[in-house]
């Protein structure tokens, strides 16, 4: 078993409020529930590390919760969906568009709830480390060749001011404590055959029977 920590290769937030904002150098994730100014983060992972034929066995989203304004999130429930866009870039996201000239099909980031499922965890009461089981959308990503995206959301993005949580993640400017990809996988075992084929060339001799000669 491999364990493999991956950062991100992009992130930002997108704003309701101001829709046509991009926050792409900042150094915070945002999260706000308020019906009228909702915040949503995105983020890429490129799984270029993790070899061909891997088994991806575990996958884990992790961002650092850092701080809060208006109430107290704990126990709500946030989730990490899988983002359909690759193509989008970081300096240039907005709430109405995912670069320069290109709208979002729906505004506020493109994203499906199944097919792969998404994950869901819900704010400590202390800031921290938060986790969200994103397997499903890790082995989707690996097995269509393409990065793994993210868009994390709130679950209910339907309170007022009074009632609504400003939360603050880091994001990958931040420098430490940054968002990770924490992903387990196998490979398959390496039959004796091609290993010895693989030593054939410093100067051994491999019979069947397993007796090995020096050359």
């Amino acid at each position: 078993m491999t364990t493999l920590t991956l950062y991100p290769t992009k992130d930002t937030c997108l704003e309701k409020q101001h829709p046509d904002s991009n926050k792409g150098a900042g150094d915070y994730l945002t999260l706000w529930d308020n019906s009228s100014a909702i915040w949503r983060a995105i983020l890429e992972f490129a799984l270029s590390d993790i070899p061909a034929g891997a088994t991806i066995s575990s996958a884990t989203l992790r961002l650092y919760y850092w701080f809060y304004s208006n109430n107290d999130p704990v126990n709500k429930a946030v989730w990490a969906y899988k983002l359909t866009r690759t193509n989008w870039v970081e300096l240039e996201a907005t709430w109405n568009a995912y670069k320069t000239g290109s709208n979002w099909t729906t505004a506020g980031g493109d994203y499906v709830t199944s097919n792969p499922a998404g994950a869901s965890t819900t704010f400590p009461s202390s800031y921290g480390w938060m986790e969200w089981n994103v397997l499903a959308i890790v082995q989707d990503a690996y097995a269509n060749a393409i990065p793994a995206e993210f868009l994390v959301k709130f679950q209910y993005e339907i309170w007022t001011i009074d009632f609504s949580s400003y939360a603050v993640f880091h994001s990958k400017e931040y420098g430490s404590l940054i968002p990770e990809l924490v992903i387990e996988y196998t490979t398959p075992a390496v039959e004796l055959g091609a290993f010895y084929q693989q030593l054939s060339p410093l100067g051994f001799n491999v019979y069947r029977a397993g007796q090995v000669r020096g050359g």
